[in-house]
């Protein structure tokens, strides 16, 4: 687990991910904690690749002032 300290909103956090490598999937756990009183933008991005992610909700990676865990699986496209 990597835990991320954020204690301003002012700049877009972006969260660059792992390679992705030849012979398995990447799982991903993340504490995130936002001590300003407003979260700053958030975005995951994957290196020479696009990411999509299968949720329930389109805002699953909203992050929100406090204690943020966040965790995913990678799975075959």
């Amino acid at each position: 687990m990597t835990t991320i300290e954020i204690s301003s909103a002012s700049k877009t956090v972006n969260l660059h991910l792992p390679e992705k490598q030849l012979d398995g999937a990447r799982d991903f756990i993340i504490r995130v904690e936002i001590s300003s009183s407003t979260a700053p933008d958030f975005n995951f991005l994957g290196v020479d690749e696009s990411l999509t992610f299968d949720s329930d909700s389109d805002d699953w990676y909203v992050l929100e002032p406090g204690l943020n865990l966040v965790s995913f699986t990678e799975t075959r496209a």
